[in-house]
């Protein structure tokens, strides 16, 4: 990368930033979804800041969009306030999207709150918890995982739920993964999840076989 390019750059992003306080709402979510393309870290302090400060109903779209960047740029740092602003009675972003933002970053210190999000209401937020946490390699979410597996009613967040745990390539859960297969390839009607599943668990059981 040449000098002039980096130059460049690095004023770019210090204009967006100064952006992140400009009292246009638009102006504010133009310059987070660019910082999000160019995932720089200088960012995310200012994307944090502005996370605890947009409060009012109106800035809903900007706290969403701060959300979807700090996983974008992937920095760990980003934890720990995410953690808070999940953990709040904020009404201004699903959970959901945060849940996948922890998967963005992989950090393990996201791994409780992803554990305690398994038990939501919401089959969305379940099933974001559970890909989030294949994602970090959260192997110790791996009972509550199993557990959800046999019990969820929601065939999409159990096909999710099997794709995470196929990704922590552990033998011990050849015997559950085969009897989720087996009830699912029976299904005659079309589902793209499913069959995601389905390969997956399939892959799963031919490193196994190949060992």
């Amino acid at each position: 990368m040449s000098e002039l390019f980096k130059d460049s750059r690095s004023e770019n992003v210090e204009k967006l930033i100064s952006e992140l306080a400009d009292a246009n709402l638009m102006v504010r979510i133009q310059a987070v979804n660019t910082l999000g393309t160019l995932r720089d870290k200088r960012a995310v302090e200012p994307l944090v800041e502005l996370l605890r400060s947009e409060q009012s109903p109106e800035a809903y779209m900007s706290l969403h969009f701060v959300v979807r960047t700090l996983g974008r740029i992937g920095d760990k740092k980003a934890t720990k306030p995410l953690i808070e602003f999940f953990s709040s009675d904020q009404p201004f972003v699903r959970r959901e999207v945060i849940a996948e933002a922890f998967g963005e970053i992989g950090d393990q210190e996201a791994t409780e709150i992803l554990i305690d999000s398994l038990k939501a209401s919401s089959h969305w937020l379940r099933q974001e918890a559970a890909k989030s946490l294949g994602q970090i390699g959260a192997t110790r979410a791996t009972g509550q995982l199993l557990q959800l597996l046999k019990s969820d009613e929601d065939e999409n967040t159990t096909c999710v739920i099997a794709i995470t745990l196929c990704q922590f390539q552990d033998a011990n859960l050849l015997p559950d993964l085969k009897r989720f297969y087996n009830s699912i390839k029976r299904k005659k009607d079309a589902s793209i999840i499913r069959n995601i599943a389905i390969t997956a668990i399939e892959n799963f059981f031919r490193d196994f076989i190949q060992r």
